[in-house]
């Protein structure tokens, strides 16, 4: 079913008559190897394994209708009753959808890994434990901590401030045990700790990743000091602006009042004058 040749076609025929089917044509391979060794047949597999009498390796292939495939093949000898070895036995399993999948998920996390590198904001990867598994260069930039001194440590002990510890610890319980969507994909503004001790404003969204059947987090979190500092300074803008407006209007109010009482001493002067 594999190459499309029957076992009839085969059986019975030596001179490596059974390699053509996979390989095109008669060659050594892993079987063979089981009886002998060569270092040349061995380098055909890109992963060889020996592991007493039992040989594994991992190659690629096209077949003769042209179609490529990539086959793990095991390989071990056949013994008679007194323990001599009378032959070999190879089995062969197309695991091409696997290693196409492994080929995608590699490329998926370069690209991952070289949007995070660029990212402005800290991004951070937490297993089911809030262990640090993922650490960019923006989380080292604001945070103030080299990926190695962070990597397997509780995300919670190191950037929250003390008395913020157990709402981080709970609200992440919350998120490992059921996925909470109060946390989930929603931003929230909270306290962040450098290593220097200082604590600072930063944007938390949490985003769920299950991978090999684990939940881990992934962490965006953006330093909003500069921001706070602007609305800060907005919010005295607009003090201002309400108190000129206050002032304003006390003026104008004054500015009537002084003129009806300068018309009233008008008045009265010209009557004093008369008399």
């Amino acid at each position: 079913e594999m190459t499309g040749v029957s076992a009839g076609d085969i059986l019975g025929k030596g001179d490596y008559f059974y390699a053509i089917p996979f390989y095109g044509k008669p060659e050594p391979i892993l079987i063979d190897l089981v009886l002998m060794s060569d270092s040349a047949v061995e380098k055909k597999y890109f992963v060889f394994n020996r592991k007493g009498h039992t040989l594994s390796g991992e190659t690629l292939v096209k077949f003769p209708d042209g179609k490529n495939a990539f086959l793990f093949g095991t390989a071990s000898p056949l013994f008679d009753r007194n323990g001599n070895i009378v032959g070999a036995i190879e089995s062969l399993r197309d695991i091409t959808s696997q290693k196409l999948s492994e080929k995608a998920l590699r490329e998926s996390e370069e690209r991952f890994r070289t949007l995070a590198a660029s990212a402005q904001d800290a991004i951070v990867i937490l297993d089911e434990s809030a262990a640090i598994t993922y650490w960019n260069d923006a989380a080292a930039r604001i945070f103030g901590y080299p990926g190695d001194e962070v990597m397997g440590r509780d995300v919670c002990l190191i950037l929250a401030p003390g008395e913020y510890y157990e709402n981080f610890r709970k609200a992440f319980e919350n998120f490992r045990k059921a996925g909470d969507d109060s946390v989930i994909r929603k931003i929230r503004e909270l306290e962040g700790l450098k290593k220097d001790g200082s604590v600072f404003p930063v944007e938390l969204s949490i985003s769920a990743l299950v991978w090999r059947d684990t939940l881990n987090a992934i962490c965006i979190l953006r330093d909003i000091t500069d921001r706070r500092k602007l609305e800060s300074q907005f919010i005295q803008s607009q003090k201002m602006e309400a108190v000129g407006t206050l002032a304003g209007g006390i003026a104008h109010d004054f500015n009537n009042m002084l003129a009806g009482i300068m018309g009233s001493l008008s008045i009265l002067k010209y009557k004093l004058t008369s008399n």
